[in-house]
């Protein structure tokens, strides 16, 4: 992807030497306390489908998520067809709030709200 420039910026996508920056950025109370929303997110190669991995991972990034960032609310979107996502955002207890569209194509968004608050 060719990388979209101002007078002052390029803007490229993000790579392995941006993890620092990118870990320093997100770790900045200041830089976060604008940011609207926390969205959960997994992926995994094919092989590990099926073995509870996704579950465990979203599992334990929703539990830091309330007890450490004290955040409110965390939200997922999955494409309809993906009934595997679904499946993990039920069993970690999030819960149906709309249909959308993601990319033009029938998704949904489940939520959770943090016990805690």
């Amino acid at each position: 992807m060719e990388p979209l420039l101002t007078e002052r910026l390029i803007l490229r996508p993000f790579s392995l030497d941006h993890a620092k920056d990118i870990y320093e950025l997100n770790g900045d109370p200041d830089v976060m306390k604008y940011v609207r929303e926390t969205d959960l997110g997994y992926r995994f190669k094919k092989a590990f489908w099926g073995k509870g991995y996704g579950s465990e991972a979203a599992g334990i990034c929703i539990k830091d998520g309330f007890t450490r960032l004290h955040l409110q609310r965390i939200y997922a979107e999955a494409y309809t067809e993906n009934i595997g996502s679904i499946r993990i955002m039920e069993m970690v207890g999030m819960k149906f709030l709309k249909e959308t569209l993601l990319v033009g194509e029938p998704g949904v968004i489940y939520e959770i709200f943090n016990p805690n608050k």
